[in-house]
């Protein structure tokens, strides 16, 4: 039924052209005084070139549909392919983050049994490899996570301390072994974030920090008066031609110092990415040979600060 009615949408315009010149005709025919023969003459014509048309366009309208049916079983193949796809992409993503898992549990397992013996140099070497490999572990769990949309993000009322010391502690045996002075003071800000995935993006750029700079400094600052986040070294800094796509995901500035220090290029587009879902910005500023300076920018609650007791905490030498 549809057919038909589209067929005869289309031919619909012709044939009332054609009504109206038949009709056009009968009347120039009676007002001149016409024979009849010459006027049916005409007519045979007119008709004859009609029905000429609605052949042609009932091929044609047939042609269309078959294409069209064509197009709609191609449309179909291609939904079921790419659904087919996505099947086994996420099945696959589920398997290795299954595989991620397993492989943080014997990780988390050697680092408490390092920490029975932190005099002993090379525990402390294979302390500072397993810290490596558990942060590339966890930037391929949140890799994973965010390319299969399971981010599952729980916004709250979050004090930046409570994100950042727990990063120093993990981190203070990188600083001791790297000799790099770190310059951070209490934050009493809290920040409208989800905290563990506040804590991926600062990991990311304070281990960056810590990778790239040896007998130098690390400082993690907030201006409250311009509301942001800033964690600065002065290592080795980034080429101003490389500064651009250090956001994108599997760039590395430079390949040799990468192979060197280590780097997948996913830390930073990841960092970028949870920033930009909590609408958020972050941005970087390096001279190279100097030091990088990476600034953040989180929804802020000035007047929301916690009053927490403040135990100060000191690196272990």
């Amino acid at each position: 039924m549809d057919k038909f009615k589209n067929y005869i949408s289309k031919i619909l315009p012709v044939t009332v052209t054609t009504i109206f010149i038949l009709s056009v005709f009968w009347v120039v025919f009676l007002l001149m005084n016409l024979s009849f023969e010459s006027y049916f003459l005409a007519f045979e014509i007119i008709v004859f070139f009609y029905l000429v048309y609605l052949v042609f366009m009932a091929f044609l309208n047939k042609k269309e549909e078959k294409l069209k049916n064509q197009i709609q079983e191609l449309e179909e193949a291609n939904l079921n392919l790419r659904n087919n796809f996505l099947a086994k992409e996420k099945e696959l993503q589920e398997y290795f983050l299954i595989w991620i898992h397993q492989i943080k549990t014997p990780i988390t397992a050697g680092k408490l049994i390092c920490d029975g013996d932190i005099e002993n140099e090379n525990i402390k070497n294979i302390k500072k490899e397993l810290i490596y490999i558990e942060d590339y572990t966890n930037m391929a769990l949140s890799y994973l996570k965010m390319a299969n949309h399971n981010t599952d993000m729980d916004i709250s009322l979050v004090n930046l301390d409570d994100i950042i010391r727990p990063l120093i502690k993990k981190y203070a045996i990188l600083f001791i072994s790297n000799n790099i002075k770190l310059e951070y003071e209490k934050l009493n800000v809290k920040v409208i974030t989800d905290s563990k995935w506040c804590m991926v993006v600062i990991e990311q750029l304070l281990s960056n920090a810590i990778k790239y700079t040896k007998n130098g400094i690390v400082s993690i600052t907030f201006n409250e008066k311009e509301n942001y986040l800033e964690i600065k070294d002065n290592g080795i800094g980034i080429k101003e031609s490389d500064l651009p796509k250090i956001f994108d995901r599997f760039y590395r500035v430079d390949k040799a110092r990468s192979r060197a220090q280590g780097g997948s290029g996913l830390g930073l587009a990841i960092a970028k990415e949870i920033i930009k879902q909590h609408h958020g910005f972050i941005w970087a500023k390096s001279e190279y040979g100097k030091g990088s300076t990476f600034t953040i920018v989180l929804p802020y609650d000035k007047e929301a600060v916690k009053d927490d007791d403040w135990e100060e905490d000191e690196l272990e030498g």
